[in-house]
């Protein structure tokens, strides 16, 4: 079933995903333009800002790379539930004919 607060949570999913891609293409960009100048120009230390941004751009990946996983594996368990849920929130009377009684688990022993 999907919700408001579903529809929004894919929204600003996308829009992070979208902003991360963004900042990873702007420091691949960087590092080439680097290196065209260090063709030219000759060999110099790399930027420390460059080298810090990269290394925080690669932690904020990995941990959105967990995340997503996370995500993923919680919204299987879900569905597998359901339908389980949905049998749980009957009134008592239609819940009681999903439930087995004790003389039918007796029998499948």
């Amino acid at each position: 079933m999907v919700t408001f607060v579903n529809i929004v949570v894919i929204i600003v999913v996308q829009i992070y995903v979208g902003k991360v891609r963004e900042r990873f293409l702007w420091l691949q960009q960087e590092e080439t333009k680097e290196m065209e100048y260090q063709n030219v120009m000759g060999k110099r230390p790399p930027s420390i800002v460059a080298t810090d941004l990269k290394r925080e751009a690669n932690k904020y990946q990995e941990a959105h790379a967990k995340a997503s996983e996370s995500n993923q594996t919680l919204h299987k368990a879900m569905t597998l539930h359901v339908s389980n849920l949905k049998v749980l929130s009957l009134p008592l009377d239609e819940l009681q004919k999903h439930v087995p009684t004790v003389t039918v688990l007796n029998c499948e022993c």
